[in-house]
């Protein structure tokens, strides 16, 4: 994580990060976004898992694509409704690109999932340079 923040910080605005890609990239070839760098996350430890914390609830990772959701076991036994609301989420291409985060930090408002995860009092973890802090969903949109 060190690395990606050392760039986001070399490169500021011109900088975006890629989860996923399929907003991003559309955007790129749209020409409605043109970053002279692209911070790849895919090899960052940790982001592509799926446990349960000790409080109960479902942790995912950013890098945690729909599709991983949908077909997880953990997901599929303690938390149904998540299963199989993130299999309906767009096509099947788009499920098994796209990110659990990636789809959060877009923000866009025609998004599936945000709504659900909102309405079961979901909570982001965000990394920076120095810390993490933890932020209600509902606070982030």
């Amino acid at each position: 994580m060190d690395e990606a923040f050392a760039l986001l910080e070399t490169h500021g605005d011109d900088a975006h990060l890629l989860a996923g890609g399929t907003a991003l990239v559309l955007l790129m070839r749209l020409g409605l976004v043109l970053p002279g760098h692209v911070v790849s996350l895919r090899k960052i430890g940790g982001l592509r898992e799926i446990g349960i914390l000790p409080s109960g609830g479902l942790e995912i990772g950013a890098l945690v694509t729909h599709a991983e959701i949908e077909h997880s076991a953990l997901v599929q036994r303690f938390f149904p409704p998540i299963a199989e609301a993130f299999g309906r989420v767009a096509t099947a291409r788009i499920r098994n690109q796209a990110t659990a985060g990636g789809n959060i930090a877009h923000a866009d408002p025609a998004s599936d999932p945000p709504p659900m995860l909102i309405a079961l009092d979901a909570e982001l973890v965000i990394a920076r340079r120095g810390g993490i802090r933890t932020l209600a969903l509902a606070e982030f949109f």
